[in-house]
């Protein structure tokens, strides 16, 4: 089987919209008394430790940098302590995206900035930005491991280029290129994230000696929840032979049954099913080599897991031939799913599926590089969509012109 898969996300647009600088309102002071008559003219000292997107939000407010924090009325800095105006900035740990380990404890990740691991990726190159460093720092004290700073523009290339390695980013800095790792079980970019137990966060502070400020002058914190969108790409499916025969036994939803949770957890579940649906399909045969065809009841298991998203650039979708896969894309269609590279005709499979979610835009072009019989769509004719190389990125340049960063 060939195929080949284009996820374009053009909510990639929101990493875009994440690198900008935070919006952060301008410092109200107030006198620090009631009697008093003036207010202290304003010098800003930003600690080592600020994230650079909280960094240009405060830049942005144009009060003038002081010197040092001595001779500052406003200070931005890591805190341990409340504060009127704090925001606790989550960070993640993160790899190159090939890496196997997919997470360690807090007392792993400590043991190795300690320098106490044994563990075989104590050996691992860590990396940070200065300003990550500094605030972990301030967090966890002095560093005995061995880390490696990078500004903040060419870290992911200097982690992939040393792999394997490890760093930890601000949560603004996630891109696809990252493997997210846990920390304690908790993933900033799980739908189960617990804030108040992840170990990976900093408290930042605007705070002044001299004045009184308003309260709410930082962001809460650099994660916002509502604007994030899941997608799970699972691969393959093919409802037939011997998984046919097993959800015939042991019911339609038996393939789902260890893997049900997390599917459901995506806003976007796609899947790149291979064949058709077919109410006249023979009963599965767990000896037979040919796909054939998949049983329309089967459908109740993209039901149970929620599939959004099915992908139609296998080699087998016509087996069972044109009227099988036409009855195919309406039973998508009945229940709600929508499909891409692959088509009731040619114009319609080379169409992109674009999916809106909590304000991001992902995209899915697909098409099908099989070799002979190809199952390739036709002006009248349904099938998968041909590949066309030329064709695919202009669309792509297309679709990312059309990507909005949405507040």
């Amino acid at each position: 089987m060939k195929r080949a898969l284009l996820l374009l996300a053009l909510a990639a647009s929101s990493v875009a919209c994440a690198s900008q600088p935070t919006a952060i309102p301008v410092p109200t002071v107030l006198a620090s008394t009631p009697t008093a008559t003036a207010v202290p003219a304003l010098a800003l000292w930003v600690g080592p430790g600020v994230p650079d997107a909280l960094l240009q939000g405060a830049l942005a407010w144009g009060i003038p940098l002081a010197a040092d924090s001595a001779t500052a009325t406003l200070k931005l800095d890591a805190s341990t302590s409340p504060s009127m105006s704090s925001g606790d900035w989550i960070y993640a740990l993160v790899a190159p995206f090939p890496t196997i380990m997919d997470g360690v404890s807090l007392s792993q990740l400590r043991a190795v900035w300690d320098g106490e691991s044994s563990e075989a990726f104590s050996s691992w190159p860590m990396w940070m930005s200065s300003s990550t460093l500094s605030a972990f720092t301030s967090l966890w004290g002095t560093p005995a491991a061995d880390i490696h700073v990078e500004a903040p523009d060419r870290l992911l290339d200097s982690v992939w280029a040393a792999i394997p390695g490890w760093a930890i980013v601000p949560f603004e800095s996630l891109e696809p290129r990252w493997k997210v790792l846990t920390v304690d079980g908790q993933s900033p970019i799980r739908k189960d994230f617990d804030s108040t137990v992840y170990p990976l966060q900093v408290r930042f502070a605007l705070t002044s000696s001299t004045t009184r400020l308003a309260p709410n002058q930082l962001p809460p914190t650099n994660r916002d929840a509502s604007k994030l969108t899941t997608v799970i790409m699972t691969g393959t499916s093919a409802l037939v032979r011997e998984i046919a025969y097993q959800m015939e036994v042991h019911g339609i939803d038996y393939p789902g049954r260890d893997i049900g949770d997390l599917l459901r957890e995506a806003d976007i579940l796609h899947l790149s099913h291979e064949t058709s649906f077919d109410p006249a399909c023979p009963p599965p045969n767990p000896y037979e080599n040919r796909f054939y065809c998949s049983d329309p009841k089967y459908i109740g298991l993209f039901d149970d897991v929620g599939v959004d998203v099915v992908e139609l650039t296998g080699n087998h979708i016509l087996d069972q031939g044109t009227a099988a896969m036409l009855y195919t894309l309406k039973l998508f269609r009945d229940h709600h799913i929508a499909y891409f590279g692959g088509g009731s005709d040619l114009a319609e499979a080379r169409q992109p599926l674009l999916v809106e979610n909590h304000g991001n835009k992902v995209a899915f072009l697909g098409c099908s590089a099989a070799e002979p019989p190809q199952p390739l769509a036709g002006t009248n004719m349904p099938g998968s969509n041909p590949c066309n190389w030329s064709q695919l990125a202009e669309q792509m340049q297309q679709l990312r012109a059309r990507a909005i960063c949405r507040s």
